[in-house]
């Protein structure tokens, strides 16, 4: 079992230092106050060719799934959010529980046992 908690812990590390980046950029996203409207306007201005004519609608976002969808009024959609990024943070997350799970149970089971006799 000593096996199974040091590989744990191992992962348990790796996964915890590849988290520091992302949450930084977040919390500096966060921090920074980002307009919902200008990064929509700038997404949709790189994604086509845009005048720049219709007004944007709705801009929603949601933190399960990770989502940021803007609607303008001549019917156009975008998520801001790439595709491939749901996945990869589930990924993570159960990456990240296993690794877990296996270190406790690698710690529980190699606590030597006490007898009462």
């Amino acid at each position: 079992m000593k096996a199974l908690r040091d590989w744990s812990l191992t992962v348990l590390v790796i996964l915890g230092a590849a988290a520091v980046w992302p949450t930084i950029f977040v919390l500096l996203g966060l921090l920074a106050g980002g307009d919902a409207n200008a990064t929509c306007r700038d997404n949709r201005h790189e994604a086509e060719e845009w005048d720049g004519s219709d007004d944007l609608v709705e801009a929603r976002s949601t933190l399960v799934p990770l989502s940021e969808v803007c609607r303008w009024d001549d019917g156009y959609t975008l998520d801001i959010v790439p595709g491939w990024v749901n996945p990869v943070v589930g990924a993570y997350v159960a990456s990240f529980s296993l690794a877990t799970a296996g270190a406790i149970t690698g710690a529980v089971r190699s606590r030597p046992h006490r007898s009462d006799a």
